[in-house]
């Protein structure tokens, strides 16, 4: 009573419900095998992510088997090598404890049934057809007997018995294959859903205990990274000290540097030779006698 489709008598009600059915199962079929098919691309992105996730943590390996940052004082749990070496071995873990092939195996199997699904709703949908016109094949002749000739008579019935009881058993079957297929999909989903939510939860849940390891040692951290913070601070300040004292002894250095914008100031006049200084010197000592005398002659007319 429950089923989509009664097995009562076969009616144009029965037919019409009959292919309403097929057309449902096809929808709730295509549906399952979109899911199925979502489901193996998510289980794929899962084990890429998963991948990427390794190499990342290889990275951080590859830094911790190297001697960056190892100094004589940095040798211990604190150092940056130990850090990145703890960081890799928690991702590795976290990625390793959530991948699963569960979800490709029942996407698989999900795609399977509804391929022996779908091949016996056609079947039984054929084979349903066939009895159908079988059965109405056989009406028809027995229609057409004559009621005086018993042997023909009994052949006709025991022909449309055989007819009859065919039908029924492919109307039968066709009705079946059709509710136990819907039923199946729609539980096959439910399935899906159920089984999707568990998987990641159980895959972020791995992750996430492996990380909260790695979380608790990362406080561990915290003091040796405010120590290196401090570090780089007092780093940063002499050098903004240094670059600012030498800033300065740029500017005085080319403060003290003539300006070549402005002309330079001529040359001094050389120095006047001694030879050319004596003989100037005796003319004018000539000159100065013969204005004595001149002088004198004068003085000589007054007297």
């Amino acid at each position: 009573e429950d089923m989509p489709v009664s097995f009562d008598q076969d009616s144009p009600s029965f037919r019409n419900a009959v292919d309403a059915l097929f057309d449902t199962v096809k929808s709730i079929q295509s549906a399952a095998d979109r899911l199925a098919k979502a489901e193996s691309r998510d289980s794929a992105a899962s084990l890429k992510r998963a991948e990427a996730g390794a190499a990342f943590a290889d990275e951080f390996l590859a830094v911790g088997q190297s001697s960056l940052g190892s100094g004589p004082s940095e040798d211990g749990a604190q150092s940056l090598p130990h850090v990145c070496s703890d960081v890799a071995a928690g991702l590795r873990d976290a990625y390793a404890a959530g991948t699963s092939e569960a979800v490709a195996t029942r996407a698989g199997a999900v795609s399977s049934r509804a391929e022996a699904d779908a091949r016996r709703c056609k079947l039984a949908r054929m084979r349903f057809r066939e009895c159908d016109e079988g059965w109405v094949a056989s009406l028809r002749k027995s229609h057409a007997v004559r009621v005086e000739n018993d042997e023909s008579v009994q052949r006709a019935d025991l022909n449309l018995s055989a007819t009859r009881l065919a039908f029924e058993t492919s109307r039968f079957e066709l009705c079946a294959a059709l509710n136990e297929t819907e039923a199946a999909k729609q539980l096959e989903l439910l399935e899906i859903a159920s089984a999707t939510v568990a998987e990641h939860l159980a895959f972020f849940e791995a992750g996430a205990a492996r990380l909260r390891l790695l979380a608790a040692k990362a406080e561990e951290w915290t003091p040796a990274i405010e120590q290196k913070r401090l570090e780089l601070a007092e780093a940063q300040q002499r050098n903004a000290e240094c670059r600012a004292h030498l800033s300065d002894l740029s500017s005085r250095s080319r403060s003290s540097e003539p300006d070549a914008s402005q002309p330079a100031p001529p040359p001094n006049p050389p120095p006047a030779r001694a030879e050319a200084g004596l003989g100037g010197g005796g003319g004018s000592s000539g000159g100065g006698s013969s204005t004595g005398g001149g002088d004198g002659g004068g003085g000589g007319g007054d007297g």
